[in-house]
């Protein structure tokens, strides 16, 4: 089989004939007269392929005078031309564009090879330089948003103030435990840092691989889908310098959209309240509320009424969220700057780009700086050859010394709602902390402490806390052209990265008045901690990665209008982590850089408020991990009669990972497509701009949890007491340790008529050997709950995308709308568990696996309502109705638990506009979210009993209070003691489930392009402006609680941005 193969091969390679050469000299040009550049001239009885230069400009040699060429660009429908028929020394062929469906004649790069989509199989989405720019995005993920089909972003999962992050999937999940996220390919390589090292005013498009057919060529890590970055690069001949800029100004966040806030009167008369019933226990390490501590003023005659009064009224009239707003938040500013200077020479080309950002937190005291340099650099030492030498480098220096609302209000102890930062005479007020009472801190220095108040804004000028991050990336390579279809190519990757923190705490500082006064000795008045500076370095992480590829191409069109694109290659790749040990000095001088960091950490210190400790030690011990991989892979594509193609790809993967059974058998990874475009054949209707084209593939991709080993992992430290070196089993290895394996059928339809286009692809995936955690034995020598995974489960994933586009108008009003729905589900199948759980595990974990139910499922106790009598949650136990809550709780069937529904929404929509007239342009995306929901917080009974902790929720006011409140309310009565099982029976019952249905006008775009006549006066190419409105507001939502269903457990959702900025092209 294999020697035939190749003699086919060589037969294909080496098919030619010994006759007479035509020689046929001219150009290529669209209808305006410009050059088309890499236009392919291919003759049909020659059976020769051949490109035109970049002006357009060809010179080739034909073995038949009587031939046929025939002339073929992207965009541009072909064109045949008789030879015998022309002057063969000065031919001119006009391409008139294509107008048909324009995304069908886009070329697509999916990091191995390109090729033009009409002759792909499988699932695309490309995203071109044009419609990158309608977003002002300082991440090309966040570009990305609401442009690609299937692509979906999750926000559910961000919590207190991290409004900024979020989860994306490429249709829905392909694994349990494993890493989710999809494969990032930048530049033809896989990329392993930071995505915001990637500029996205540098990058040319953006591909979406989203089946087997397409992804699958990427092996064991591919199943959860890929995303191929391409970046821009210079043209030959052609000299252009760029420069864009832009400023972003985000809102303030809105701190009194958190539910859990109460209006200073109400928290003042609950805790009143509590103090009359004797909740609160006086004693000198606990934390009380500054309320509190004034009602104790008053009834041991400290004060008089008199000033009882004015002091309460004061505090009543105050709000913590507003001085927060005022004090400690700002509109955030940032800048960024890009310059690009491309062009080349008839042998070269080159590409370089250097960028700023600059972005001064919304959090006052935190900023950073951004700083990157892009290389991009080609040039043919002979013909045929191509040399390419890439370099890419960004480094990042932050300040975090900024203090948050809810870093100061923390429901274990600190500021409460009453609490200011500004006294009336502007002085800067102070905040309790928790673990100190405020007489104490009052008293400290008579106590021989040193002075224990907290003055958040004086401190936050004592702070100094600084991250630094460097990446490095350097790429090379060789491609050489050794027949006219058949070129081979070797490339090499190299990647640094460096990140590293460090905190410095000046002497006055509270970090440093603390840490000495908890390690005072009461008796002796002496601490072991200097009384200097602190200077902290965080342990360095250290990444680095090399990768070479060796691979081979051929492509050929034959005479009967087929093509085959064929390669072949083989991969190395080597990644390794190190995580350098960190550092503490003591008394340490910022001028000098000295300090004493030889304290003794074995030996047992008094602590002020009673008991020993050891001064807690640096981390000194050194981390490293390796990782190899191996691949061998070919994909091929064959067109016949340019309508009908099909489609393969082979790969197998091996890795340092897994046991030698794993790696002797290889992960074969494959795909099959094929694809008819039906609209060619003779008995399609002729319509107009009519098009059909019909597509299905199978295959297989992988995921991999680089975490798991096949091997026994023993890390060692060299213990802060005993200074002898131990060791630790962390890992006892898995011999059975398997790839994840993610099989997928996808159908495609594309269609378009006259000014109507789009899409429809169901598909479905099926991913097996899924690893997770499970319990260990304890003979072993590993904890029963480590991070051991073994390959225990199958999951299901079905789903549909359909794309609708429309040309409502043209000409000079071009109006276009396009419509991107997509819908899927995803089911857990062939759990195998042995992990003993109760119900808790699954409603207060969240995204626990369970047989027959979606992994994103949100699992609730049942309702029955309030009881007339108490107002208390009505329960059942066996059957009965009961006031047992502890029973009842802990004692729940978790397979009776109610599958309350989704959490991530399995249907999403956006709806784009773009709307252009002259030099104007105008769109907008809406983006739809619906089929989910979401857990609310409310007033949980006996939750403002707990303290330090005490929570409160607005829902206070719509507590049962009399009988027949029940009819009205959800909310339950409150209680005199505080039952843990009571408040989970209500905090996790299906009463607070609520729908996440939610329209909201996620982005829009103007920009205006100054009309050249205007601009070309000053040598200016290209002048335009643009503005970007993000975050703009919701529309629509189908809860009543005012609650943002993007963000249901934050403290606010993500502020409005604005962006305006300028583009310059000389």
């Amino acid at each position: 089989m294999t020697k035939s193969f190749i003699i086919m091969l060589l037969g294909l390679l080496l098919t030619t004939a010994s006759y007479g050469q035509t020689a046929v000299k001219g150009k290529v040009t669209d209808v305006q007269g410009s050059g088309i550049a890499g236009a392919s001239i291919r003759s049909h009885k020659s059976v020769k392929f051949f490109t035109s230069a970049n002006d357009g400009s060809f010179s080739i040699e034909i073995n038949f005078a009587d031939d046929t060429l025939e002339f073929a660009a992207v965009g541009y429908l072909p064109q045949k031309v008789e030879v015998g028929t022309i002057d063969l020394s000065d031919l001119t062929v006009s391409l008139e564009l294509d107008t048909r469906l324009i995304d069908e004649v886009e070329v697509v790069n999916t990091g191995y090879y390109s090729l033009p989509k009409e002759r792909l199989t499988g699932s695309f989405e490309h995203i071109g330089e044009k419609e990158l720019q309608r977003s002002a995005s300082p991440t090309i993920l966040g570009r990305l948003e609401g442009m690609v089909n299937g692509l979906q972003f999750d926000r559910s999962g961000q919590s207190r103030e991290n409004v900024n992050g979020f989860s994306f999937r490429i249709r829905g999940l392909s694994t349990i435990e494993s890493d989710r996220v999809p494969l990032i390919v930048w530049d033809g390589f896989p990329f392993e840092g930071r995505l915001e090292d990637i500029n996205p005013e540098n990058v040319q498009s953006v591909t979406v691989l989203k089946d087997a057919a397409a992804s699958s060529i990427w092996g064991a890590r591919a199943g959860n889908g890929v995303i191929v970055i391409t970046s821009k690069s210079g043209a030959r001949e052609q000299v252009a310098l760029n420069y864009v800029g832009n400023t972003t100004v985000m809102n303030v966040p809105d701190l009194f959209y958190n539910p859990n806030r109460l209006e200073a009167p109400v928290v003042m008369d609950m805790q009143k309240s509590m103090f009359l019933k004797g909740r609160y226990q006086e004693q000198d390490q606990i934390q009380l509320p500054e309320y509190v501590e004034l009602l104790i003023q008053h009834r041991d005659g400290l004060i008089d009424e008199t000033e009882f009064a004015r002091q309460q009224e004061l505090l009543k009239g105050r709000d913590f969220r507003r001085e927060a707003t005022e004090h400690l938040y700002r509109k955030q500013v940032g800048q960024q700057h890009n310059v690009t200077i491309s062009g080349g020479g008839k042998m070269s080309k080159f590409f370089l780009s250097g960028f700023y950002q600059d972005e001064a937190a919304t959090v006052v005291g935190n900023d950073s700086r951004n700083l990157g340099f892009t290389a991009n650099n080609q040039f043919n030492l002979f013909k045929g050859n191509e040399v390419s030498v890439n370099i890419n480098y960004t480094s990042q220096r932050a300040r975090e010394n900024g203090l948050t609302f809810n870093e100061l209000s923390n429901a274990v102890g600190g500021a409460d709602i009453y609490s200011t930062l500004v006294l009336e005479n502007s002085d800067f007020a102070t905040v309790p902390r928790y673990g100190v009472r405020q007489t104490v801190i009052e008293n400290a220095e008579a106590l021989g402490l040193m002075d224990w108040s907290y003055s958040p804004l004086m401190d936050r000028a004592l702070l100094d806390n600084q991250s630094n991050r460097n990446a490095l990336l350097l790429q090379f390579g060789v491609k050489q052209q050794l027949l006219p279809n058949w070129s081979i190519q070797l490339r090499y990757q190299y990647g640094n990265n460096r990140a590293e923190s460090q905190d410095v705490y000046d002497v006055d500082s509270y970090y440093v008045r603390d840490f000495r006064n908890r390690y005072m000795d009461p008796v002796t008045k002496q601490s072991p901690i200097p009384n200097g500076s602190i200077f902290q370095m965080d342990p360095v992480q250290k990444t680095t990665q090399g990768r070479v590829r060796l691979q081979s191409d051929f492509n050929k069109d034959f005479q009967w209008d087929g093509g085959l694109n064929l390669l072949v290659g083989a991969e190395l790749s080597r990644s390794e982590q190190w995580m350098e040990p960190g550092s503490i000095v003591y008394n340490y001088d910022k001028e000098l850089w000295t300090g004493n960091a030889s304290l003794d950490f074995s030996k047992l210190y008094a602590l002020w408020g009673g008991g020993m400790a050891r001064i807690p030690s640096p981390v000194v011990s050194r981390r490293a991990s390796s990782g190899r991989d191996v691949s061998y892979y070919g994909n091929m594509s064959y067109t016949h009669h340019k309508k009908y193609v099909v489609s393969g790809s082979l790969r197998w993967d091996g890795s340092n990972l897994f046991g030698v059974k794993a790696n002797q058998k290889g992960t074969p990874l494959w795909s099959i497509g094929a694809a008819w475009t039906v609209s060619d054949e003779r008995f399609f209707p002729k319509l107009d701009n009519g098009y059909l084209k019909i597509r299905a593939t199978y295959g297989v991709a992988g995921n991999m949890d680089r975490s798991q080993s096949s091997y026994p992992t023993i890390s060692y430290i060299v213990n802060s007491i005993t200074n002898r070196t131990s060791a630790s089993l962390g890992h006892p290895g898995n011999p059975l340790l398997r790839w994840e394996q993610v099989r997928m059928v996808n159908l495609g339809m594309d269609w378009q008529t006259g000014r109507l286009s789009g899409s429809i692809e169901p598909y479905w995936k099926k991913s097996s050997d899924l690893l997770g955690n499970v319990l260990m034995d304890p003979t072993t020598g590993t904890a029963i709950f480590s991070n051991y995974k073994m390959n225990y489960a199958d999951m299901g994933t079905r789903g549909v995308d359909i794309k609708l586009a429309a040309d409502v108008l043209k000409g000079s009003v071009d109006w276009t709308v396009s419509v991107l729905y997509s819908h899927v589900t995803n089911r857990v199948d062939n759990f195998v568990d042995n992990t003993i759980v109760n119900s808790d595990y699954y409603l207060a974990t969240g995204r626990i696996p369970r047989e027959g139910s979606s992994l994103d499922a949100l699992y609730a106790l049942p309702w029955h309502g309030l009881s007339p009598e108490n107002g208390l949650p009505i329960i059942f136990v066996e059957g009965e109705p009961s006031s047992d809550y502890t029973s009842f709780y802990q004692g729940f069937d978790p397979l009776a638990l109610l599958d309350a529904g989704v959490t991530v929404a399995p249907n999403f929509l956006h709806l784009q506009n773009q709307l252009q007239f002259k030099g104007f342009s105008l769109g907008g995306i809406i983006g739809m979210r619906w089929g989910h929901v979401f857990r609310r917080s409310s007033m949980y009974p006996g939750a403002e009993l707990a303290y330090p902790g005490a929570e409160y929720h607005r829902d206070y006011t719509r507590r049962w209070q009399a009988p027949g409140d029940e009819q009205h309310t959800i909310v339950p009565a409150s209680v005199e003691a505080l039952n843990v099982n009571l408040l989970n029976t209500f905090k996790y019952s299906s009463a607070l489930v609520e729908k996440a249905d939610v329209i909201r006008l996620q982005q829009i775009n103007v920009s205006y392009d100054v009309p050249t006549s205007w601009s070309s006066k000053a040598g200016v190419k290209r002048l335009s402006a643009f503005a970007n409105l993000n975050n703009v507001g919701i529309l629509w939502r189908a809860n009543n609680e005012r609650i943002d269903p993007d963000f249901p457990n934050a403290d606010y959702p993500a502020p409005f941005q604005f962006t305006l900025g300028l583009r310059l092209q000389l």
